[in-house]
């Protein structure tokens, strides 16, 4: 079943999921963060990125502390920490060959509890995913106050004029000299007229457009179809999003109906692992979701992605009354073996009974239940199963 409507978007995301059949990985550790092996000890190093800064703290024994710069020199061994796929902690050395395992079980057992914290960063980062994926519902904008766009000053900074060459002794002694410097300060000069010729340009261009941005959102959201479908985008494309989502939008001709296609990931694109750190090995233990919790947190997401289209489409838009999300995933075709869009559910809201939720205690909300208020066309099994079903048209049938 093909998509309805003409106006796409892709929601970017801001958080990047790593997955696999496999799970979840993590192939590098904390910016900054490193162990140094070297005969006076070993070191926890945290840097500030760019500024030649660091701060070391001895790890086997002593507590002395100190701040250093790059130009502290130790003959040492710099001590990357990897997580593999199967949960163990690999050290590597400064060109990322694993370390010998005596040399390993050493630091390990020395720098224990800088490991175990990177280890727990680990950890936490991996189920984030998760909660993101399943919580994706808690970051739906109650109707009032309206989204307002802020307009954006040019920052880009004007060209600087160019320093010219002064005609020196050989300058004044020789005419062709003379001539040389006169045209190399030329071309700078011509150069540099170019460059705020075509930085007025874009300034002009990037002012009138945050002219149109601030009419769309001060004035044009009120009343103008069109409009009201530009300052949706623009919302739309503030979001961050778990994974990327392509959504078709429509606005029906009367301006109060929003209709709203979106593009679900499937079930085999969440992740199948949770994480644990077992603390006496130094290892991360992921354990595979049940089919019954992984339908669980399918159920939620794709529920929840729905409450956040509704929300954000009411809270942006002040005059609309209704909106329609249809939500559709790729399957195989039985008779062919084709993939083809297959719709999940389709809901219509009208303001009025949206209004009604409490966006102040979103934790206690289910999803799947609040969805279930309005009118809603799912045929879902108690357990998370699907089938398609036919999504609402233009005269809501």
């Amino acid at each position: 079943m093909a998509l309805r409507f003409r106006r796409y978007i892709r929601l970017a995301p801001g958080v990047r999921l790593n997955v696999s059949k496999r799970g979840v990985s993590v192939s590098t550790g904390i910016r900054g963060a490193s162990l140094t092996y070297g005969k006076r000890g070993l070191y926890g190093n945290v840097g500030i990125p760019g500024t030649g800064v660091s701060y070391r703290e001895r790890l086997d024994h002593s507590k002395n502390r100190r701040i250093s710069s790059d130009s502290d020199v130790n003959t040492s061994i710099n001590i990357q920490l990897s997580l593999q796929n199967d949960g163990n902690i690999l050290l590597l050395n400064k060109q990322g060959q694993p370390l010998p395992p005596d040399l390993a079980r050493i630091i390990k057992k020395q720098g224990y509890e800088t490991i175990l914290d990177w280890l727990n960063k680990q950890c936490l980062e991996i189920n984030k995913h998760i909660e993101i994926i399943r919580d994706i519902y808690l970051l739906t904008p109650p109707p009032q106050p309206l989204f307002d766009y802020q307009t954006l000053p040019f920052i880009e900074p004007e060209p600087s004029y160019p320093t010219l060459k002064g005609l020196g002794l050989l300058g004044r002694l020789f005419e062709s000299r003379r001539q040389h410097i006169h045209n190399h300060n030329t071309n700078l000069i011509q150069q540099y007229e170019n460059e705020v010729s075509e930085w007025y340009r874009r300034k002009v261009e990037f002012e009138e457009a945050q002219k149109k941005i601030k009419w769309l959102f001060e004035e044009g959201r009120f009343s103008d179809n069109n409009a009201m479908m530009q300052a949706l985008e623009l919302r739309f494309e503030t979001l961050d999003w778990p994974r990327e989502t392509i959504i078709s939008m429509d606005i029906v001709e009367n301006g109060e109906d929003v209709f709203i296609d979106v593009d679900l990931p499937e079930i085999e694109e969440l992740p199948t692992q949770e994480a644990s750190v077992l603390e006496k090995t130094l290892k991360l233990k992921l354990k595979d979701i049940s089919q019954t919790e992984l339908r669980k947190l399918y159920m939620n997401h794709v529920h929840g992605i729905g409450m956040r289209l509704i929300g954000e489409t009411f809270r942006t838009l002040p005059t609309i009354k209704a909106v329609v999300v249809s939500a559709y995933s790729q399957r195989p075709d039985k008779s062919t073996g084709n993939l083809i869009d297959e719709y999940l559910y389709s809901i219509k809201v009208i303001r009025e009974d949206w209004n009604k939720i409490n966006f102040q205690k979103l934790e206690f909300v289910d999803p799947v239940t609040a969805l279930e208020r309005f009118e809603i066309r799912r045929d879902m099994t108690a357990t998370g199963v699907f089938k398609a079903i036919q999504p609402y048209t233009y005269n809501l049938s």
